[in-house]
């Protein structure tokens, strides 16, 4: 009996073991969990997806705007643009953020009354769409929302009843309409009951049977109107009963025209009424590329992160972009670029020709390592160096086909189907592509890429890999909207028109994705992959996602068209956009060098898009030079230089080479081919630019521009001869199997200003140098540069750097152009660059008129014109108004732009205006309770309003003290000095604080004692008075009021060297032994997801520090005593990161006493001991000890107490452990300050 029984239980097992094997061709994958391995890696997303209705028994699309609802009960980073929402038990909450994280208001609450579920579930979906649905025991409510969808559309049981909860903004009630305005930002909403049902009002809530009815809407009305808000709400509610059923973005690609076609159609029910028609938000990447004879007529505009959203009327719209071609490697032209070495370029390749890839890794790591070989294998082949070509397919055949295959028993180096949550899973993972469906696309990028270049090199490799490669495609952008095992297209939106890495949407600011040029090798990867194959479902994905991510990169990213960004942006690019912001910040560091280098690395043959743009590279090559240390080879493990030299290519490759050639020291990125990147330069120097004019009907091909002269490649991928057919009408054969070239044309010198550029202000009798960068590729000789104003010559120069003076005598638009000839006589001439000459001033008004709302103070508006925008700067004066949020509204086309506060200011620019333009601007003061707009201020771009009048030297005013950026401690009294200039008698000095007069004198010494008000930012500013009428301002001067304590050991204090702190930081430093330790603690409430690390500053090291129960810590081992540390500490946060400024620390210093036998502190005149103490701290002081106050980190006074003598006790016991500060005020009016530790 036992005996059978124990066959059974071995045959079910091995049973269960054999089924969970599942194998395709020659490869295999496990729908069993593996287990962990030896450093107990592998995992899995935790629970089950919360699915409900037609959501369940469907692939789980992983990787969207809303997918924090699959794994949280309730959720509050729902962005769907220009709605934020949040789910609550009640219902859908919405508001109004255009940046950043959800606030803790919940303006308006929807739902039907009684409801309290526990968890809100996906309910269903579409491509830009979710349902939401929320049940308890007695009720049921769904919420239909979209992206770009200003209507937010709901459902309800037949016994439940509506409810809207109104906690912000003034709520009335018109028919079936409920209006709510001036909620959040000075939004309003509209919420549509069937037509001829009402709302009930009790207290903020109001409650209707909708008619008998089930369906209800919520509509964000336009934040402009020409007429009420009430008739505006009345206008849009034809759409409020028109529901979106389905949406879907379908494209196709087009070889002949290398165009991709993508329509976004909108399938719906219509509740009621004769209209049909949704509206829907076009993005710029959407409505700067619709298809020929598309005609949307906008209703309105609405300001977002991503730049205007334009509300259009339709259930249909249609996309083109065009497919520009891309390349396996470059081709092996090399031997046309002056310095090029074949043998050297050689010698790189078999230098890693052998190179094994690492045991011990990830699927990540895997993918950059397989890259790094595969990329150099082409090199070989293209210089027939067969030997290096077949011992790394080797390497890379026996690693990937490891991946591919798996084993039963192994942990490492396989695939895992994860049934719960339809998703494929490698382990080793990395980033948390496996427990939170992170960045597949990065991963499975790199190994099909990888699979595609076996296939090209071991021609028949993929009939028996081909179909466990695409499952790899499947899971990652599954093109079939029927496939059982994986989403569609799980990483990409269809209608954002990018990728997100973030599996779960798991930060406050909604999805993310930081290296587009990862997701752009993935996409690449697919074309290599679909053409090689014969698969052209595959291919035409590759390339629909290629183009289509492309317009997004260059949106929202790159901001090529300066429209999108930010007004406070200050880098031509963001490393990192997230559903609801934009930062400069790396998972990893806050090192702007870093932020560069996520965006272009890995440079390949795919990488062509970034050459596309020249003005824009030239843009970002200047500003990377800059900002970083590439041209001075500093050594920074942020600082990719490879990836930044390969970039550097598309646009001056001599340049490049010269940075190579002076730092073959340098230490490799992981990931980087020493090969790769000389073959990448020379054949750049060769090649010339990419021309993105010039398309073919055949993806694996490209045209590079040299001075003129074209050079069409073509890569053949098949076993026929292959005729590729460009849109200039050149013809290029390439016979199977192989990269072709041919160039057509002579090479023209080039010639290109460099400075000034349009966005510099240039004024009458300003000397300017106009400077010109000219190269010849020929051979020949650069003999003359002339230069042009206006069609005028100015005069040449013939010796690099070509410069020449000028000086503009009046106001206007000067069109500037550089001419080069060479010693051949050819000629060239450059593009003209436009230069706004203008007069300094602004225009100011201070005024309470308002369009919308009220002042009872007023406000202060500037707007000038610098360069080619126009900038305006705002105050509102109403001290009532807390909260304060500020945005720019142009009238005509309406814009809305966010406005950034700087110096007590708000600050926004309109780009891309021309001399003599008219426009009219108002600000909207959005605050807490409602908003205020001011009335519609007329200017013309270049007017002159007051001039400033330059400054005389004879009579000036400047504060000599306190200095700029003093900081002092809250309700301190400190003495405002001025110097003053003047040889004619002063009639007056005024002290303003935040352009508040606080006093005057018109006696020397000028100066004024001011006590401020509390912790914040003050701007003091002296203005001083002739009598002979002159008036002259002082700089500004900066005051930091905030508690702060700090000695050598310890540090409370908010100034920062990156970012911002908005309460400030605790550090503390000690030695044992020959350790140094560093505790840090951040203040600020308003950061989430916090990391800590400390920095060393020279040599610059970084040091991940570990979360404890009361902030960081993290020790720095084997230091000598007595060495000076620079310190500082980063805090990593979504959505950016804050670094403190550096602080000495000299090893071994640990700023305690232990005894009372200590002399008194030279530097404070306090003793304090033992110190650390458990329950009391003794006092010694020169002077009798009138009070003692004791602060904890926060600056809150925790003890107090007032002996009244030269030595007291203080009882602690009853503090937690932490660092403390004891202040003790003595009876000669002195403050002296000791830090101690309470164990």
């Amino acid at each position: 009996m036992n005996k059978i029984l124990i066959a059974v239980i071995l045959f079910l097992c091995s049973s269960i073991a054999q089924a969970a094997v599942i194998t395709v061709g020659s490869g295999s994958y496990t729908t069993t969990f593996p287990g962990t391995d030896q450093a107990g890696r592998n995992q899995y997303p935790a629970g089950t997806p919360q699915l409900s209705g037609a959501a369940v028994g469907k692939p789980v699309p992983t990787n969207d705007w809303w997918s924090n609802l699959l794994i949280n009960d309730h959720v509050s980073n729902l962005y769907a643009h220009p709605i934020s929402m949040r789910t609550e038990s009640q219902g859908l909450v919405l508001t109004y953020i255009t940046r950043g994280v959800l606030d803790d208001v919940r303006p308006i609450i929807v739902g039907v009354s009684g409801l309290a579920a526990s968890k809100c579930t996906v309910d269903d979906y579409s491509d830009w769409t979710v349902t939401m649905a929320w049940n308890d025991e007695a009720h049921g409510f769904k919420a239909t929302a979209g992206l770009g969808m200003p209507f937010v559309y709901f459902e309800k049981n037949t016994t439940d009843q509506a409810q809207i909860q109104v906690n912000e903004g003034t709520a009335r009630v018109e028919g079936e309409i409920l209006l709510v305005e001036n909620v959040r930002n000075g939004a309003s909403f509209a919420i549509y009951a069937p037509t001829g049902s009402s709302w009930q009002q009790q207290a903020n809530t109001y409650i209707s049977d909708l008619g008998g009815k089930n369906y209800f809407s919520a509509a964000i009305l336009p934040l402009q109107t020409t007429g009420s808000k009430i008739q505006t709400a009345r206008n849009l509610q034809q759409y409020a009963y028109v529901f979106p059923t389905n949406t879907q973005a379908n494209y196709s690609y087009n070889e002949q025209t290398a165009v991709v076609t993508t329509e976004f159609v909108v399938e719906t029910q219509v509740k009621e009424g004769s209209n049909d028609k949704v509206l829907l938000g076009l993005f710029p990447h959407q409505w700067a590329n619709l298809a020929a004879g598309q005609s949307l007529n906008e209703t309105c505009i609405f300001n977002s992160i991503k730049g205007d959203i334009k509300i259009c009327a339709t259930n249909r719209f249609v996309v083109e972009n065009t497919f520009r071609g891309i390349l396996p490697t470059l081709p092996y032209v090399d031997t046309l670029s002056l310095g090029f070495s074949a043998e050297e370029l050689t010698q790189k390749v078999n230098a890693i020709k052998n190179d094994q890839i690492d045991e011990w890794t990830d699927s990540y790591n895997d993918g950059q390592l397989l890259n790094r070989l595969i990329q150099t294998a082409r090199i070989a082949d293209e210089m027939n160096n067969q030997d290096a070509l077949n011992t790394i397919l080797n390497t890379v055949q026996q690693r990937l086909e490891n991946w591919l295959t798996y084993t039963s028993g192994e942990v490492a180096f396989l695939f895992y189907y994860n049934e719960d949550w339809t998703a494929m899973l490698g382990y080793p993972a990395g980033h948390g592509q496996d427990n939170n469906l992170n960045d597949h696309h990065f991963h499975w990028g790199y190994f099909i890429h990888a699979a595609a270049f076996l296939e090209q090199y071991r021609p028949g490799w993929a009939d028996q890999w081909k179909d466990m490669v695409n499952l790899l495609v499947r899971d990652a952008a599954s093109y079939d909207r029927n496939d059982s095992m994986f989403p569609y297209l799980r990483n990409f939106s269809p209608y954002a028109g990018h990728c997100w890495a973030n599996g779960f949407a798991t930060f406050p600011q909604g999805n993310d994705q930081e290296s587009t040029s990862e997701s752009m090798q993935f996409n690449s990867a697919l074309i290599h992959w679909g053409v090689i194959t014969g698969n052209d479902e595959i291919r035409d994905l590759g390339i629909y996602l290629y183009t289509t991510e492309q317009t997004a990169i260059e949106e929202y990213w790159f901001d090529v068209y300066n429209r999108n960004f930010p007004a406070n942006q200050q880098y031509a690019l963001v490393s990192r956009v997230w559903g609801n912001d934009v930062d400069n910040g790396t998972f990893w560091t806050s090192d702007i060098a870093a932020s560069y280098g996520i965006e272009l690395y890995p440079i390949h043959g795919g990488s062509l898009y970034l050459g596309h743009n020249q003005e824009y590279v030239n843009r970002l090559w200047n500003e990377i030079k800059n900002n970083t240390g590439i041209m001075q080879n500093e050594a920074n493990a942020n600082l990719w230089h490879d990836v930044m030299w390969e970039f550097a290519a598309f646009t001056n490759p001599s340049e490049a080479i010269a940075l190579y050639d002076s730092y073959p020291e340098r230490t490799l990125k992981f990931g980087i081919s020493d090969a790769q990147t000389y073959h990448w330069l020379h054949a750049m120097n060769a090649l010339g630019k990419v021309d993105a004019s010039v398309t073919a009907d055949y993806p694996i091909a490209a045209v590079f521009n040299k001075g003129g002269r074209k050079s069409y490649v073509a890569h053949n991928y098949t076993g026929q001869t292959l005729v590729v057919n460009f849109s200039d009408g050149q013809t290029l054969t390439v016979p199977a199997k192989t990269m072709t070239v041919k160039s057509v044309g002579d090479i023209m010198p080039e010639v290109s200003i460099v400075s000034p550029t349009p966005e510099m202000t240039v004024f009458p009798g300003q000397t300017v140098e106009i400077e010109a960068n000219a190269q010849d590729y020929s051979g020949n000789t650069i003999t003359k540069v002339e230069f042009f104003v206006n069609d005028n010559s100015i005069g040449s120069d013939v010796e690099a750097p070509y410069v020449i003076d000028w000086t503009p005598e009046e106001v206007g638009t000067y069109s500037l152009v550089a001419q080069v000839t060479n010693s051949a006589g050819q000629v060239q001439t450059s593009e003209s660059v436009q230069v706004m000459v203008l007069l300094e001033g602004d225009c100011e008004w201070t005024t309470t008129e308002a369009s919308q709302g009220s002042f009872s103070e007023g406000y202060v508006l500037k707007i000038t014109t610098e360069g080619n925008k126009v900038v305006v700067k705002s105050k509102i004066l109403d001290r009532e108004k807390v909260g304060v949020v500020t945005y720019l509204w142009r009238k005509d086309p309406f814009l809305e732009t966010q406005m950034t506060e700087v110096n007590g200011w708000f600050e926004a620019s309109i780009s891309g205006v021309t001399l003599g333009e008219t426009m009219e601007l108002a600000c909207k003061f959005a605050y807490s309770g409602g908003m205020s707009v001011t009335k519609y201020f007329e200017y013309t771009v270049g007017e002159l309003c007051a001039v400033e009048t330059p400054e005389d030297p004879s009579f000036n005013v400047s504060i000599e003290s306190p200095s700029n950026g003093q900081i002092v401690a809250p309700n301190e009294r400190i003495l405002i000095q001025a110097n003053v200039t003047a040889e004619a008698e002063i009639a007056n000095v005024e002290f303003y604080v935040n352009d508040i007069l606080i006093g005057n004198t018109a006696v020397a010494p000028y100066e004024m004692e001011w006590t401020n008000s509390g912790v914040g930012n003050y701007t003091l500013m002296a203005k001083m008075y002739g009598t002979d009428g002159k008036v002259a301002t002082s700089e500004p001067v900066q005051v930091k009021v905030m508690q702060q304590r700090m000695d050598e050991c310890y540090v409370l204090s908010n100034e920062a060297s990156q970012g911002t702190f908005s309460q400030g930081y605790e550090l503390n430093f000690e030695t044992e032994g020959n350790d140094v330790i560093v505790q840090a603690k951040l203040l600020d409430d308003d950061k989430m997801g916090v990391v800590a690390y400390v920095w060393n500053k020279t040599p610059f090291a970084e040091y991940q520090m570990t979360a404890t129960d009361d902030g960081f810590v993290v020790t720095i081992p084997e230091q000598l005593y007595g060495q000076v540390l620079e310190l500082a500490c980063k805090f990593a946060y979504a959505g950016g990161m804050s670094v403190t400024k550096y602080y000495e620390y000299t090893v071994g210093n640990n700023c305690e006493g232990t005894s009372s036998e200590l002399a008194l502190n030279n530097a404070f005149q306090l003793v304090c001991f033992p110190n650390p103490t458990a329950d009391v701290i003794n006092l010694q002081a020169h002077n009798k000890i009138e009070l003692v106050q004791v602060y904890n980190m926060m600056g809150l006074c925790v003890v107090s107490s007032q002996p009244n003598l030269n030595s007291c006790q203080v009882n602690v016991c009853s503090l937690p452990a932490a660092y403390y500060v004891v202040s003790a005020y003595t009876a000669d009016g002195k403050c002296y300050t000791v830090k101690f530790r309470k164990m």
